[in-house]
């Protein structure tokens, strides 16, 4: 396998085969990430791609979850990712699980139609960073995204089958700023249209008791022990 520069996944992706697909963020803007400064976005050859998943399949016996890098993956064309996901299916057939990372504005940018293909070809994940649902946080920290457009990037998912774990930033919204940001998450995250109800993983310990609904919490391992 090949890889440029820093490569990041996540903690619940420990086991899974990592796939470089794309180099850096389209955003990369973010005032608290750093992950991708040390490239420039591109998108990784396809025949490059298609190597590296062979080779992986000469030396890994059994593959069950595969993960595919850098960030917001979801911003390929459709056609581009679709070849990407056959290849996988038809190389690793016993692989259950294939995720990625994608910003809500892509799954907004797609269409029902499109999402719904790439799930048929076997995406199952999608990591994301919501980070706040307050406005006035979101735009400080530069986010590039709007309540509004996480709303439908998240209604679009679900609309597709696609599941999707978002990430929140606990003080994001720093001292001068806290209660807006907790009540404006909290406000989107138990917002009762059907149309929102992705996977939200928030690490037990904290949790605030009664804030969040508890079908919107993920109990697995805590990311911070160990």
């Amino acid at each position: 396998m090949r890889y440029e520069g820093k490569v990041y996944r996540p903690w619940m992706e420990a086991d899974s085969l990592l796939i470089q697909t794309t180099l850096g963020c389209t955003h990369n803007k973010c005032t608290f990430c750093s992950m991708f400064d040390d490239k420039r976005f591109g998108i990784r050859d396809i025949e490059d791609i298609f190597q590296d998943i062979d080779g992986a399949r000469n030396v890994v016996p059994r593959v069950h979850s595969i993960f595919l890098i850098d960030g917001n993956v979801l911003v390929l064309k459709t056609e581009f990712l679709l070849k990407i996901l056959n290849k996988i299916t038809e190389t690793f057939p016993e692989c259950s699980k294939i995720s990625l990372h994608a910003g809500l504005n892509d799954f907004r940018r797609k269409s029902v139609e499109e999402l719904s293909e790439l799930k048929q070809a076997g995406l199952t994940m999608a990591y994301t960073g919501l980070e706040s649902g307050d406005p006035v946080t979101l735009e400080r920290i530069k986010k590039g995204l709007t309540p509004e457009q996480a709303e439908k990037g998240m209604a679009k998912a679900k609309a597709a089958g696609i599941d999707i774990l978002v990430s929140i930033i606990f003080g994001i919204g720093g001292k001068e700023h806290s209660r807006g940001h907790l009540v404006e998450t909290t406000r989107l995250l138990n917002r009762r249209e059907e149309k929102l109800n992705p996977n939200f993983c928030i690490p037990t310990r904290f949790q605030l008791p009664g804030a969040v609904k508890s079908e919107y919490l993920c109990h697995g391992p805590d990311p911070s022990a160990g």
